[in-house]
């Protein structure tokens, strides 16, 4: 009886995922640019902070899907003068950008002295 009875369970909760899912991510494009990242200190790297930033999958059609993107920032040395931020994307696949940004946080001395590094 339980045989019969998990494909129609695997089917039910593949339903409600997908239901949940699409409730929760359909977004006006206004809605996604209007966004306030809430920055916190990264778990497992505290001199960082993160925080997640919901994306379209498609930025022509941004109200159709998106995604929660996790960011981290090394804010500014000197925030009194602090011009903004400055995203960087270095590296390649395989590796968390949170991570790689918390190994060599004196790559961007320079500049952080009056932008916030964002990953």
């Amino acid at each position: 009886m339980l045989r019969r009875l998990r494909p129609l369970a695997v089917i039910v909760v593949l339903l409600a995922a997908g239901w949940g899912y699409t409730e929760i991510t359909n977004q006006t494009d206004d809605a996604l640019r209007a966004q306030h990242p809430t920055w916190s200190p990264c778990p497992d790297k505290p001199a960082l902070q993160c925080a997640t930033v919901r994306v379209p999958l498609d930025h022509d059609r941004p109200e159709e899907r998106t995604l929660d993107l996790g960011v981290a920032k090394i804010p500014a040395k000197d925030q009194a003068h602090r011009i903004g931020s400055l995203v960087v994307n270095y590296g390649g696949p395989g590796i968390s950008g949170i991570s790689a940004l918390g190994w060599a946080p004196g790559m961007f001395d320079a500049l952080n002295t009056r932008y916030d590094i964002v990953r």
